[in-house]
């Protein structure tokens, strides 16, 4: 991932709002489960749903917002390299 589409994440992110953390359905077993992504410094982010979660590095409360649009879901996707996804995966 470059750094601007980092940071166009982190937009994404901000611009997000918040959720609860109930919100969140699991995914199925089977299938499609959703984005992730680990950023450098250990942040974790997961998409699913329309609810993005992101966990800090080491010890300590994540938070949860609404991603109705799946706009966060899909910029994850798209950070993946070339090839390695399904075709028609992002819309």
């Amino acid at each position: 991932m470059t750094p601007e589409e980092g940071a166009r994440l982190v937009a994404i992110w901000e611009s997000l709002p918040t959720a609860e953390r109930n919100e969140a359905r699991p995914p199925p077993p089977l299938g499609y489960r959703g984005a992730w992504l680990r950023d450098p410094s250990g942040v974790a982010w997961r998409a699913y749903g329309g609810i993005v979660s992101v966990e800090p590095a080491g010890m300590g409360r994540g938070e949860t917002r609404r991603d109705e649009g799946r706009v966060m879901e899909q910029g994850i996707l798209r950070t993946a390299p070339p090839g390695l996804l399904p075709e028609g995966l992002i819309p």
